[in-house]
């Protein structure tokens, strides 16, 4: 009777094993990276390459363009502006510029708003991907992995492009996961190679691939905030120019 009663547990045992291990396999299925639309495309590009180093040229104060507490060299006297958040009748937590050469013939946009870390933590960013929501919150994720601020962000999401769920994983943790990934990806799925900045400021450049038309994208933090500074056409802001232009960024 006895040997009857351990097969019987044993056999129970077994079949909440294999249940389980189903269930697990479920969700590492479904939080699997290969969801996220051009994934393949975005890892192959997802690469960190030459850092550019920022090194301060103070200029006469009349010289500068000024934008709420960030200037730089004014080389844009004779551009119109496009747009701006003070012209907006909603107003953003984002506040932004744009000046246009000709029409369109090439663009810079000054911009200050909140971090990439401090977005994603708090979960503010919506995708339209069924697998994340605005009720993502990464904030022990974070703190699990070390990730305090976007440049460590970065690197963690080039550190683990290739890394697969395990069905070893706690189910949030395979969330949080795919969330990270799918959200940075998601956002930037035509980034075409990152540089880290580094010198008298830190913070990293995206450059964005649209086929007939190339982006930088320059991210300065500073005091917990983003400075952004976007050059459309790198036919005219070539990395020279924006170097130069780097090299004049001021944030008071």
């Amino acid at each position: 009777m006895k040997k009857r009663y351990i097969f019987l547990i044993i056999g129970i045992l077994f079949i909440l094993l294999v249940a389980y291990l189903i269930y697990k396999n479920y969700w590492a299925n479904y939080y699997s990276l290969s969801h996220i639309n051009d994934f393949e495309k975005s890892k192959e590009n997802f690469v960190i390459n030459d850092t550019i180093n920022i090194k301060t040229n103070k200029l006469n104060e009349e010289e500068y363009l000024v934008f709420k507490n960030i200037k730089l060299k004014n080389d844009f006297k004779d551009w119109d502006v496009k747009y701006s958040s003070d012209g907006m009748e909603i107003k953003l937590d984002d506040e932004f510029i744009w000046y246009t050469l000709n029409g369109n013939e090439a663009l810079i946009g000054i911009a200050k708003g909140q971090t990439l870390f401090d977005l994603y933590k708090n979960g503010d960013i919506i995708s339209s991907d069924e697998r994340t929501n605005i009720s993502s919150n990464l904030t022990k994720f974070f703190k699990k992995n070390k990730i305090t601020n976007d440049i460590e962000l970065l690197k963690y999401i080039e550190k683990t492009k290739n890394d697969k769920i395990s069905i070893l994983d706690p189910i949030s943790d395979m969330k949080n996961f795919y969330d990270i990934h799918s959200l940075i990806r998601g956002t930037y799925i035509n980034v075409d190679g990152i540089n880290l900045i580094n010198g008298d400021y830190d913070g990293y450049c995206f450059t964005y691939n649209f086929d007939t038309l190339l982006i930088k994208e320059c991210n300065i933090i500073n005091d917990n905030k983003r400075y952004t500074l976007t050059f459309y056409n790198l036919n005219y802001f070539t990395d020279e120019k924006i170097q130069n232009l780097l090299n004049t960024v001021i944030i008071d």
